[in-house]
């Protein structure tokens, strides 16, 4: 819970943090085009539209996968007791994909659903997972192993065919965000950013 203390400290630091800012951008304004920012915030922006169409398909997707055994739904809910069993697979088949884009800037997945052992040795339970991330948990091994598969088969055919579109934009979505981060970061650092601070100075600093 939020106290007014809390809220207090929050708009302190915001508003200290857009001083500081302002502050950086006066001294670096001959030697950082800032402009850039605007790019990551349009990157960003593109990037919500693009989970958004990335959500929509991987939920068709899922949805012609689990079809093909109309009981297999309903077996994943009730050895799981999860009524909402199709939407954690499906959130978590959004968090196995952006995950690795985040990580590759590509669409190549590199790491898909797991399952382990999880519980005490007299009843354990088999957890589908994404790294230690539980998505379900299952008292049937054999179970947790299909649910599992025919996750990774839904992230397997988005990542390619027709629906390699949505994945490619968001891929794209991220490179772009990344892209301005490591431009930022070779310009502001240290080793370039202090000769600045210290040979310039800004409408907040104290007169020379």
């Amino acid at each position: 819970m939020i106290t007014n203390v809390d809220e207090q400290l929050i708009q302190r630091t915001k508003r200290q943090n857009k001083l500081l800012f302002k502050s950086l951008q006066e001294h670096t304004r001959s030697r950082v085009d800032w402009n850039v920012l605007n790019q990551w915030v349009q990157a960003r922006d593109q990037c919500w539209i693009n989970l958004q169409s990335l959500h929509a398909a991987a939920n068709t997707v899922l949805t012609n996968i689990l079809n093909q055994d109309v009981n297999f739904l309903r077996t994943i809910e009730r050895d799981s007791k999860e009524h909402n069993a199709f939407s954690r697979l499906l959130k978590g088949i959004d968090w196995v994909i952006w995950w690795n884009i985040a990580v590759t800037k590509s669409i190549k997945i590199r790491r898909l659903l797991q399952t382990s052992t999880a519980g005490a040795p007299t009843s354990p339970v088999t957890v589908v997972e994404f790294n230690k991330r539980p998505i379900l948990t299952f008292s049937e091994q054999a179970l947790a192993n299909k649910t599992r598969d025919r996750g990774n088969r839904a992230i397997s055919n988005l990542c390619k065919g027709r629906e390699q579109e949505s994945v490619a934009s968001l891929a794209d979505c991220i490179k772009q965000m990344a892209e301005v981060v490591e431009s930022l970061e070779r310009l502001l650092d240290p080793l370039v950013l202090r000769p600045l601070i210290l040979s310039t100075h800004c409408e907040l600093c104290p007169l020379w």
